[in-house]
């Protein structure tokens, strides 16, 4: 609870300190509304006596009568009623206040969150499953604001309280030393209760962990769950989930009802006894008495309200450790943040000269997950203006090295350089910003094609979105309903597999860029639809750098140098017809295993592979 207030003040100082004032301000009026029932007994004809009371009854009296005001029952009243006003307005402030410190505080910390997700390492990114972020991003940061919202409260209870507890104190010590003896013991038979709240409070966001991992799984995979008629599977598991959350939930509320029910029964039993020794063995005044029964008529609620606060807040504080220790977490795996260097040309060539790569070495996480290297000593050169391809089986580390090149990853080993100059720090930030990158999990926004296009490029005219479809093969845009204007889905859902796939490549090529990473772009597709793709790719050799990682050989004939991976390595490199030519080559194995054209082998080659 002190790191939450230490955060808090750290996001919002001048409005933490303008809630804690106005709280302040808040008990003192509250405490003078309370003095004015003194002057009220007394014209009312109860004798207040010569002791405390009667101290306070001849304060308030002559603060009275100083303001020029006579001592009569309407002005008494008038005064205790402005007071009041004052009171509730000053209440009305503070209720304010708390609630933009509240809000303010939910948006810096889910915008804090937001970043620390978007500007963590990629390795890091996918080793997490996305339900974790979507969940401490909408219900924890929730849970945080309320542990806020609670805390808040709290503190406003815990100040009314003291000022009760004081005045109660200074009327009648004796029976105040009483209250607070018996309190504390009824207290310490609750604490272990209390500490629980904490504990329910860890169940309920593992739970709210596993709802989230469940609609995530459900939602993103519904077009399987529906393809093998397993819904009934989903169904139940979700029904599980909610079930085990509400359960938690429950819990939670049975712990605070259980731990309000004994304290009630205990401050009744207190209140019972204090006015029993109040009036039969203190002997006060019959003034006194009826102060200290109002002081702690209010203070016992009080009380009572402060142990649920404690409860909320301790079964919230699960959601800000997990909020803080995820946002721990993404910080120290984030991107250096580095200034920009430009990189505004790509003349001769990037290479990656003997780069390693392996996850083990790049995350650094303590993790006891058995990693492999990744990349072993691989030397690619990409050489602007022409047309590179990357093939082999799947596993090879294909995609690995067109992260590295698209700068998702940074080699642990070897090093990457554009025209010569090592592709590091700020320059890796600016050389994202020249790329376009079609992978084979297109990804479309819910939007209309005109704004998936502009995404990348917002300044751009309409000749130009119109060019980059045509050069896409993509003009199937102007039959769709709408036109540019037509939204394409969650997903881009409403167009084929083909039709996504060319607004991609037409988004890529919208931006210009120095080079074109295609990924697996077309292995998805049906022979048609890759034809049309592979002929638009065709048109763009020699206007555009490309790399292209296929698994289907067939793509990448006209590419000008064909490295082959296996395992990590660079195999063989070459043309297309160099590589055919290698009698023993990896690159004429996979080719006759895809059933492509190979010359017939030699005898001495038949015998050599037998």
């Amino acid at each position: 609870m002190r790191r939450l207030v230490a955060s808090l003040a750290d996001v919002a100082p001048g409005r933490t300190l303008i809630v804690l004032v106005s709280t302040l301000a808040l008990s003192v009026s509250s405490g003078v509304g309370l003095l004015m029932l003194v002057p009220l007994l007394g014209v009312a004809g109860l004798d207040v006596g010569d002791g405390s009371i009667g101290l306070i009854a001849e304060t308030v009296t002559g603060a009275l009568q100083g303001l020029g005001m006579s001592l009569t029952v309407p002005s008494v009243l008038a005064v205790y009623v402005a007071v009041v006003i004052a009171d509730a307005g000053l209440q009305r402030f503070q209720s304010l206040q708390s609630a933009a410190l509240y809000h303010d505080y939910v948006v810096t910390l889910r915008r804090r969150l937001h970043g620390a997700i978007t500007g963590v390492g990629w390795a890091s990114y996918v080793r997490q499953p996305s339900s974790r972020f979507m969940h401490e991003l909408t219900s924890e940061v929730e849970r945080v604001g309320g542990a806020t919202s609670g805390l808040l409260a709290l503190a406003a209870q815990v100040v009314m309280a003291a000022l009760y507890f004081g005045l109660a104190l200074f009327v009648s010590p004796g029976t105040t030393v009483l209250v607070v003896v018996f309190g504390s013991a009824l207290m310490t038979l609750l604490v272990r209760k209390t500490r629980l709240g904490r504990v329910k409070g860890e169940v309920v966001s593992v739970a709210y962990h596993a709802l989230y991992d469940a609609i995530s799984e459900h939602l993103a995979g519904m077009r399987i769950t529906k393809g093998h008629g397993i819904e009934a599977q989903y169904v139940a598991r979700f029904r599980e989930r909610t079930r085990a959350t509400a359960d938690a939930q429950i819990d939670v509320a049975r712990n605070q009802a259980n731990v309000g029910f004994w304290l009630k029964v205990g401050s009744a039993t207190i209140m019972a006894g204090l006015f029993g020794v109040a009036l039969l063995v203190l002997d006060l005044p019959l003034a006194s008495i009826l102060l200290l029964l109002y002081l702690f008529g209010r203070l016992v609620p009080m009380l009572t309200g402060i142990q649920r606060q404690v409860q909320g807040v301790l079964a919230l504080m699960p959601a800000f450790d997990r909020v803080v220790s995820t946002l721990s977490w993404l910080e120290a795996r984030a991107e250096p943040r580095v200034r920009e260097s430009p990189v505004s040309t790509f003349t001769d060539q990037l290479r990656l000269e003997a780069v390693r790569f392996s996850y083990r070495d790049w995350l650094d996480d303590g993790d006891s997950e058995p990693m492999p290297t990744v990349l072993h000593d691989v030397d690619v050169c990409i050489r602007a203006g022409r047309t590179t391809a990357i093939v082999g089986p799947s596993g090879g580390g294909k995609s690995t090295v067109a992260d590295i090149v698209v700068g998702l990853l940074t080699p642990t080993g070897g090093r990457v350089t554009l025209d010569g100059t090592p592709l590091e720090g700020g320059r890796v930030h600016a050389w994202r910003r020249q790329i376009g990158y079609v992978n084979q999990d297109t990804f479309l926004f819910n939007d209309s094609v005109r704004e998936n296009l502009l995404v990348v490029r917002p300044d751009a005219g309409e000749d130009e979105l119109r060019g980059a479809l045509r050069a896409a093969s993509a003009t199937f845009v102007d039959t769709l309903p709408q036109g540019l204007d037509t939204v394409v889905g969650d997903r881009g859902v409403r167009l084929s597999g083909g039709e996504r796939q060319r607004i991609a490549l037409a988004r890529a090529i919208l931006r210009q860029p120095l080079l074109l990473v295609l990924d697996e772009a077309t292995s998805a597709l049906d022979s048609e639809n890759e034809r049309v793709i592979q002929a638009a790719i065709e048109r763009m050799a020699g206007k555009l750098t490309i790399l292209v990682i296929a698994h289907r050989l067939a793509s990448v004939r006209g590419a000008g140098v064909i490295y082959v991976m296996e395992d990590g390595r660079v195999v063989e490199s070459g043309n297309w017809d160099e590589l055919l030519r290698a009698p023993r080559g990896r690159f004429r194995e996979l080719c006759r295993a895809q059933g492509l054209p190979v010359e017939e082998d030699t005898p001495s080659d038949t015998m050599l592979r037998a």
